[in-house]
């Protein structure tokens, strides 16, 4: 096509298809999901407010937006963290081999677990532990809820429902995982496979390798 056709094209084009210019917002979005400063919020009327977006808050969010609905409710959602990361993460390649050094930064977590367990950490921002949680899904057990002013029993149709949300499943094990099981069973160690919430269809080359155990 010679100069001229492209004149000529261009020509038909401006005087054939209308422009659509973008509509600029009427005001700037500054993190990547909508924030009300909590003064502002002070001063409304919500039908619910739910503390925290952890895993607590999020299922709490997404049971009663299934059983009841949401869109005729004014729902606040409370954090007091801030917001860290959009995503999981092991799904920030900048952040691969230092997810530790990350999750574990002071400025963002805070120790729940010493002085027995120091490396359990709460994560304090938006999306709770979950956006650092390693997939790992164990159970209560029925005597852990003696003290509880709730049963297993009471808790175990939604330990069920979660399990299948979160595809919870046991890894596939090797011969070589299974022959280090026994021998933990021989010398009275109680270790087990661990449930895990994951897609392993997906990923069958990495996490049919991997195997959890409690010692």
């Amino acid at each position: 096509m010679n100069q001229n056709s492209f004149s000529q094209f261009e020509e038909w084009q401006i005087n054939n298809i209308p422009t659509c210019p973008q509509d600029r917002p009427d005001e700037p979005l500054h993190t990547w999901v909508s924030l009300t400063p909590i003064e502002e919020m002070a001063e409304q009327e919500y039908d619910l407010i739910i503390v925290g977006t952890g895993a607590g808050g999020s299922a709490v969010t997404w049971k009663i937006a299934q059983e009841e609905g949401l869109a005729d409710k004014k729902v606040a959602i409370v954090e007091a963290g801030g917001l860290y990361i959009p995503t999981h993460v092991n799904n920030i390649p900048t952040l691969e081999g230092r997810q530790d050094a990350y999750r574990f930064n002071d400025d963002i977590s805070r120790p729940i677990g010493e002085p027995d367990l120091p490396a359990t950490k709460e994560l304090i921002g938006f999306g709770g532990k979950a956006i650092i949680w390693g997939g790992v899904s164990v159970r209560f057990q029925p005597f852990e809820f003696t003290f509880w002013p709730i049963s297993y029993d009471d808790i175990e149709p939604y330990y069920e429902l979660a399990e299948q949300l979160l595809y919870v499943q046991e890894p596939s094990t090797t011969a070589e995982t299974n022959l280090f099981l026994q021998q933990l069973w021989q010398a009275n160690y109680p270790a087990h496979i661990m449930p895990f919430a994951a897609r392993l269809e997906w990923q069958e080359e990495e996490l049919f390798r991997m195997c959890f155990l409690v010692l």
